[in-house]
């Protein structure tokens, strides 16, 4: 189908990193292999309509952050796009539609900061 276009990737991150030998480090290496997802996960798509509509849509996963405390999430974002005139386009654009918000990374000091839904209005104008 021309007016589709399908994008995805899939990473996997197996960290084995332990205390060396005459290390006097007394607890590094747990927060370090916890500290960065093992799964990562993402499928885009792209659909265009009559040349002058385009609708994005985005899914991402993540495995969870084990040392930081930090759950595991998926989320999408969604773009939809019209042509309105010569290099004028209006965009209504979502982020992180799945729930109101999702944590990615810890905050230090003080509790973590949430990622949240979100939504905007974009009009862009390109001089063709």
């Amino acid at each position: 189908m021309d007016f589709v276009r399908l994008r995805g990737g899939y990473s996997f991150l197996d960290m084995d990193i332990r205390k060396g030998t005459n290390s006097q480090d007394i607890g590094t290496a747990p927060v370090v292999n916890g500290s960065s997802p093992e799964h990562q996960l993402f499928v885009e798509s792209d659909f265009s309509f009559r040349k002058r509509v385009r609708l994005d849509l985005t899914y991402r996963y993540v495995s969870s952050l084990d040392a930081l405390h930090i759950p595991a999430y998926s989320t999408g974002d969604a773009q939809i796009e019209w042509s309105l005139y010569k290099g004028l386009t209006l965009s209504l654009v979502g982020q992180n539609l799945f729930q109101p918000y999702h944590y990615e990374f810890p905050s230090d000091p003080g509790p973590n900061v949430g990622i949240a839904r979100s939504g905007y209005v974009k009009l862009s104008w390109n001089k063709e």
